[in-house]
């Protein structure tokens, strides 16, 4: 007879295309995995994957199985939440975040998923939005929480919150904060962003590519508390998230969730014709895909906590993927949905 942990195995070496990415995704050994494919094989009485090729691919007896084997274990997972204790989550969850979710309320989402759910261990990493996009499409993540809007049909993407980012410089410019400034009003000063690979400078980058114009990028930082000191020291200007401005005179004032200025070291909000460009968040699915519904309320209840407005955030997971199978002659196509 063949175990839940036999089907789990072999379903996501499938989807996944080696033993070793399964055995990271399932948290065990390779040679485990190998094990217990060769566990329920032995059961079905042939091979269910081909290991000839350079990855794993289905057999036809494998084919028979494989949707079968994904609806099994999410009506596992439908029952533990249905029959189980209401508060019990249980796993890994390689999360990724971006410097902007580390610096707000990651530490709560922490402190809350620990005290709600004892049994779930979290794995945060921090990277640029683009990164962890990237990360989400080569399963080293299974949620990611980031700005918006880079996802497709793969991926399961949830709001949870909106954050607002305002043009700040120092008064060392001399910039006239009591007019509202262009596109063009502002890419005459040097800007200083976080690299490439944040999602939010990719936006603004697309922002001022639609109106005709290139970024005047002097300096670039992958820290926001960096980028804000910078800007506060009259180096250029940047975009900066508000939640509230804090020691506020007027407009001056520096971002709640960057270091503290140095003593007499103010910005200033410019006020701009505001066509921000959008955001979003989003997780990588599978076939428990279940079992995070109650999680991404805790997600939005920490998120929630601060007044963020403006630019929407998500989160993200990817859908559950088809594997390839293999095709008689030994070409390769994809399993039809």
């Amino acid at each position: 007879m063949y175990t839940l942990k036999q089907m789990e195995a072999f379903y996501w070496s499938a989807v996944l295309g080696s033993f070793s990415a399964s055995s990271q995704k399932l948290h065990t050994t390779q040679s485990a995995i190998a094990k217990r494919v060769a566990e329920l094989e032995s059961f079905a009485g042939g091979a269910l994957l081909n290991r000839q090729s350079r990855a794993l691919t289905l057999t036809a007896q494998g084919r028979k199985l494989f949707d079968l084997a994904g609806e099994m274990l999410e009506l596992n997972t439908r029952i533990a939440l249905r029959m189980g204790d209401a508060h019990t989550l249980e796993g890994t969850v390689r999360l990724g975040t971006t410097e902007l979710i580390g610096l707000t309320w990651l530490a709560t989402l922490i402190d809350q998923s620990t005290r709600r759910y004892p049994r779930l261990q979290l794995l945060p990493e921090i990277d640029g939005g683009m990164t962890l996009y990237k990360r989400l499409a080569e399963d080293s993540l299974d949620v990611a929480l980031m700005p918006g809007p880079f996802w497709s049909y793969e991926y399961d993407c949830v709001p949870l919150a909106s954050i607002r980012n305002v043009w700040m410089a120092s008064p060392r410019l001399g910039i006239d904060t009591s007019q509202v400034l262009s596109p063009f009003d502002l890419v005459q000063h040097p800007v200083i962003t976080q690299p490439t690979n944040s999602a939010l400078t990719h936006l603004y980058d697309a922002w001022f590519a639609e109106q005709g114009m290139g970024v005047k990028r002097v300096l670039t930082c992958n820290s926001l508390g960096l980028v804000a000191q910078l800007t506060m020291l009259g180096l250029g200007i940047s975009y900066l998230l508000v939640f509230r401005a804090a020691h506020e005179p007027g407009r001056s004032g520096a971002a709640e969730g960057c270091p503290r200025p140095a003593a007499g070291a103010l910005l200033r909000r410019l006020q701009e014709d505001r066509h921000e460009p959008p955001g979003g968040e989003g997780d990588r699915d599978g076939a428990g895909s279940l079992q995070f519904r109650r999680w991404r309320q805790l997600h939005r209840a920490c998120a929630g906590s601060r007044p963020l407005k403006g630019r929407s955030l998500r989160g993200c997971r990817k859908t559950r993927a088809r594997p390839t199978s293999a095709a008689p002659g030994g070409a390769r196509h994809a399993t039809p949905a």
